[in-house]
């Protein structure tokens, strides 16, 4: 039994890996891993010594004096988006070779260019998540398909990489960008994630198993979870209502006595995930007593 579920699991990563998507993904990782663990490192320092609330500075009481005309927290939010673009290029160029696509400037400058006008702005890379390099890649992968089907049945006389007609595609995928830019911006993937979250259906058995299975895979994912689930669960609609409930009369049934505050915090959330790093520094020490 054991044997064929290892054969299975096998020919499923074989399968992953031969996908043109997933290919091209981890060659773009790959080359963007430089620059990628430079604006980690970068993130790091800011955290440990230059921000005005960094540990050493806490600590030690540190005050370094930064000339106020040097923004840090801007300068690494441009180098993210810089990291992303370069994502997005190198997967671009990947895919479409792949694809066996020789003319790949324009859609590469595209995707490129798209990306910049995609996270423009304060405040809309999310810090410490991979919600964007998976957003990146896949509106890359739709640009890239959309790419190589324009030109195959549309473009078949196969003209110059900047003829018209492929500069139309480019300014319709831009615009594209341009439009979900204000529709991924943080305060409106919350807000539509609070309405979510307060629907009467996180309060029943099957709506808060739900969130306990999803939640542990979207931090494996590396996605981070809403606000309302680590922060302040107190501001969910059936939190409010038990408040409100008991603030009238101290008798009074609850109307929602389960809720994402009451079991998936206490519960799933500190004695689950919120259980890992605890768990991990037991096994670690059991490990060296035994040896």
């Amino acid at each position: 039994m054991s044997k064929k579920i290892i054969n299975i699991t096998a020919k499923l990563d074989r399968f992953v890996l031969k996908n043109r998507m997933v290919s091209a993904a981890l060659l773009a990782m790959q080359q963007t891993l430089p620059l990628l663990a430079i604006c980690v490192y970068a993130q790091l320092i800011s955290q440990l010594i230059l921000s005005p609330n960094a540990l050493f500075v806490t600590l030690f009481n540190w005050r370094l004096r930064i000339p106020a005309t040097f923004q840090l927290q801007e300068m690494l939010s441009l180098l993210e988006v810089f990291v992303l673009m370069i994502l997005a290029a190198t997967f671009t160029k990947q895919y479409l070779s792949i694809r066996k696509v020789t003319n790949t400037v324009l859609p590469t400058l595209t995707n490129f260019l798209g990306t910049y006008f995609l996270f423009l702005g304060k405040g809309q890379t999310p810090t410490y998540d991979t919600s964007q390099y998976l957003l990146v890649i896949l509106l890359s992968f739709i640009s890239c398909e959309s790419f190589y089907f324009y030109q195959k049945f549309i473009s078949r006389d196969n003209p110059q990489p900047f003829a018209i007609r492929f500069l139309i595609w480019a300014g319709f995928v831009l615009l594209i960008d341009v439009s979900l830019h204000f529709a991924i911006q943080r305060s409106v993937v919350r807000s539509a994630l609070s309405t979510l979250l307060s629907n009467n259906f996180f309060t029943t058995f099957i709506g808060l198993v739900i969130v306990s299975i999803v939640a542990p895979l979207l931090w494996w994912l590396g996605i981070g979870l809403p606000h309302e689930l680590i922060n302040n669960p107190s501001t969910i609609n059936a939190v409010i209502k038990n408040l409100d409930t008991i603030l009238t009369n101290t008798n009074a049934t609850l109307p929602y006595p389960t809720n994402l505050y009451s079991v998936y915090t206490a519960f799933s959330l500190f004695g689950g995930v919120g259980s890992t790093l605890a768990i991990s520094f037991i096994l670690l020490f059991s490990v060296r007593k035994k040896r």
